[in-house]
């Protein structure tokens, strides 16, 4: 009987679980029971623990309310923890965490590698003409032009060559703002050029324009005369009419690098040089055509209007067109997913090195705080605390004592769609050199960007 009793006792020791399952409020990890099955119950979250991390609790030398369930970051995984006075975020070392600051890049959580080198794409619009062998973006692929496309003509993707497949518009900052941009150098400075007109007279040395040409008048000559080389000198050929008084002139308007025009009675150079954009370095273009820009803005959700501009014309306007794109959002980028940026193609890759991002935008004047993708994945698919709030310092240049501002972002905002944004309300807010962001540590991986 002896051996029997023992050999049940040592089953009945072998049957007993090493594992416990805490009962808890998923909104603020607070422990409601630890019991030995699992059992779900309406209202709480279950956690699987091995016995001796709650043993402390069990045998009763410690309460439940010392201890939280809680996402520990830089683990990623969730975990029984112990409460500490750290974690209400108000020690001197959790609250004066430094983000440090990383280059100036609008991009974000996202990598650019720049693709397909020397080629431009254009969006396709039917208002224009292109020629064969340009490419062109039209619904999500990118064609090279087999043939010549004259304005007002259906674009026929099947006689195209499709280049590639699904490019995607997105509202990733243009990479590249430097674009050539015309500029006027003044020739023969001094020299007042009228337009010829036989009905009116002309005096000797007098500069007039004729047929694309500048003349000078060597005597003075009558109205109602006919213009004659006896009487006259070339001064320079090749002159293009581009404005003048008497609207009703025919003038050009798209002009060529080198060329030479008169523009109200002066005489200029063309030179197409390259420029930057500096002011819209947040913004999102694109090109219909090489001087046809288009400047993007939001309307309503992902839904952009466009506003046009000819490069090639200094006198246009920045005018609103009936241009409507779809632009998907950059924080909802794949891996790998090609995009169009400008005129250039770019792979995409995602930047799993920092969890959250703290930007300081000076050109659209606001904070806004933004959480790597796949960070705010795990986070909805894992126990985290909705109601957690951020908070974060801006003070004077690596001095946390002297206090400009303090920022608030909710973690359940962070984790919707809902735009994080805080607007500028002091100066100090808009200098790129003289701010510093202090915070309590609730991520692994912070970063200041400014753009």
């Amino acid at each position: 009987m002896s051996n029997l009793h023992d050999l049940l006792k040592k089953l009945s020791v072998s049957s007993v679980s090493t594992m416990s399952y805490v009962y808890y409020h998923k909104e603020n990890g607070k422990i409601h029971k630890i019991s030995s099955k699992n059992i779900p119950e309406e209202g709480f979250e279950i956690f699987e623990v091995e016995n001796k991390e709650v043993l402390p609790i069990l045998t009763g030398e410690r309460r439940t309310e010392e201890f939280t369930i809680t996402y520990d970051i830089s683990l990623k995984q969730i975990r029984l923890k112990e409460v500490a006075y750290e974690d209400t975020h108000k020690t001197a070392s959790t609250m004066c965490y430094q983000v440090p600051v990383i280059k100036n890049s609008p991009c974000g959580h996202l990598a650019l590698e720049h693709i397909y080198e020397g080629i431009d794409v254009f969006l396709w619009n039917i208002k224009y003409g292109y020629s064969k062998g340009q490419c062109v973006w039209y619904k999500n692929n990118v064609y090279k032009l087999a043939t010549n496309i004259k304005k007002n003509k259906v674009f026929k993707a099947s006689i195209h060559i499709l280049f590639i497949e699904n490019v995607t518009l997105t509202t990733v900052p243009t990479q590249s703002h430097s674009k050539e941009k015309m500029q006027l150098s003044p020739e023969y400075d001094g020299i007042f050029v009228d337009v010829w007109y036989k009905e009116l007279s002309h005096l000797a040395g007098q500069y007039v324009w004729l047929n694309d040409n500048v003349y000078r008048i060597l005597r003075d000559q009558e109205n109602n005369t006919e213009f004659t080389m006896d009487n006259a000198t070339l001064l320079v050929g090749g002159v293009q009419l581009y404005a003048d008084e008497n609207e009703s002139l025919p003038t050009v308007k798209n002009l060529k690098d080198g060329c030479i025009i008169l523009k109200n009675n002066s005489i200029y150079s063309v030179n197409f040089k390259p420029q930057q954009f500096t002011r819209d370095s947040a913004s999102v273009f694109f090109y219909n055509t090489p001087t046809m820009l288009l400047y993007t803005m939001l309307l309503y959700y992902n839904k952009y209007k466009c506003f046009q501009t000819n490069l090639a014309d200094i006198n246009s306007d920045i005018i609103e067109t009936d241009i409507l794109l779809e632009l998907l959002d950059s924080t909802n980028l794949p891996n790998g997913q090609i995009i169009l940026s400008g005129t250039d193609l770019y792979l995409t890759q995602v930047n799993k090195e920092y969890d959250i991002i703290v930007q300081q935008d000076t050109i659209n004047k606001c904070w806004t705080i933004k959480l790597n993708p796949y960070t705010k994945k795990f986070l909805l698919s894992s126990g985290y605390k909705p109601t957690e709030t951020l908070y974060f310092s801006v003070t004077s240049k690596y001095d946390p004592n002297i206090l400009y501002k303090s920022l608030k972002f909710s973690v359940a905002d962070l984790l919707s769609d809902t735009t994080s944004v805080v607007p500028f309300t002091y100066d100090t807010e808009q200098s790129k050199n003289n701010v510093s962001i202090y915070t309590a540590k609730y991520f692994d991986k912070y970063v200041h960007e400014i753009i």
